[in-house]
């Protein structure tokens, strides 16, 4: 596989892909996607469409859909109490 700068890379991941910002991309979409829908209302290819990921992307950072929506859910609960002690402390 050739790049636009015409070089051929290895097999495999590019090496600057960023995990971390693809997982809390996902994780950004799923909370949006499940307080909006429901659990019932999301599936993890729904949310990967929107994450601009394969699904298979999405089930390598939460294994099913079930963690992904504890991993929403937690999410929520941190911005609440975040939210809560910046409130506190103004």
């Amino acid at each position: 596989m050739s790049t636009a700068s015409g070089t051929r890379r290895g097999p495999g991941r590019p090496p600057l892909a960023d995990n971390e910002q693809t997982k809390s991309r996902i994780l950004a979409v799923a909370l949006r996607a499940f307080a909006e829908q429901g659990y019932e209302g999301v599936s993890v290819r729904s949310v990967a469409d929107q994450s601009a990921v394969t699904p298979a992307t999405v089930t390598y950072h939460f294994p099913g859909k079930d963690e992904l929506y504890r991993a929403a859910c937690i999410e929520a609960v941190d911005r609440a109490y975040a939210a809560l002690a910046a409130a506190t402390q103004a």
